[in-house]
């Protein structure tokens, strides 16, 4: 499935001068549109890439704020 989409892809790429002529305004940009929405699922990250990706920024905004803890509770002693 995956090749035969990449062979239909590639023929309408190597149409794509035709196309651009025979489309309408409307139909053009209906294609851009479409062709937008698709590179970007394409480039959307895999939903088990952004978790760890998610897991380990969490963990270490944690760990930078545990971090900062005993300096915002000097800094709050210093105002009593």
């Amino acid at each position: 499935m995956t090749s035969e989409a990449i062979k239909q892809l590639t023929g309408l790429l190597s149409q794509a001068s035709e196309l651009r002529e025979s489309l309408s305004n409307v139909e053009r940009q209906q294609l851009m549109g479409i062709t937008g929405a698709f590179l970007g699922e394409l480039e959307r990250p895999d939903e088990a890439v952004y978790r760890i990706t998610f897991n380990e920024v969490s963990t270490t905004l944690h760990r930078s704020a545990l971090r900062r803890v005993p300096e915002a509770r000097q800094h709050l002693e210093s105002f009593n």
